[in-house]
């Protein structure tokens, strides 16, 4: 069983429609994150915060040579577990999650 499904099963938050807040649910660490380009290229937040919270991330990007050029940026996004150049011979057109019960999760 996931370390996600571990730790809301444990702290009652599966499937619930509404997640709960950040002030009142206990520290549980996520599997792996996903975490897709950044807001105007250097709004580096959602990084941080995963960092901060010891998370393992995934990075893809059209243009990671972008965020190499801003040492704040880059400095975050190489503690990556892996960083993805993806081009646009070989362009992504949909992300798809068949799993229901990580909707809420993702959302």
């Amino acid at each position: 069983m996931s370390t996600l499904l571990q730790c809301a099963e444990q702290h009652g938050q599966f499937a619930k429609a509404k997640a709960p807040s950040v002030e009142t649910t206990p520290f549980c660490s996520m599997a792996h994150l996903l975490i897709i380009e950044l807001p105007g290229g250097k709004d580096y937040d959602l990084v941080q915060a995963a960092l901060d919270r010891g998370e393992r991330f995934t990075f893809p990007s059209a243009n990671l040579g972008h965020y190499r050029e801003q040492d704040a940026v880059w400095t975050r996004l190489v503690q990556a577990q892996h960083l993805l150049e993806v081009h646009a011979k070989e362009p992504i057109d949909a992300v798809l999650c068949l799993l229901d019960i990580r909707l809420v999760e993702a959302a």
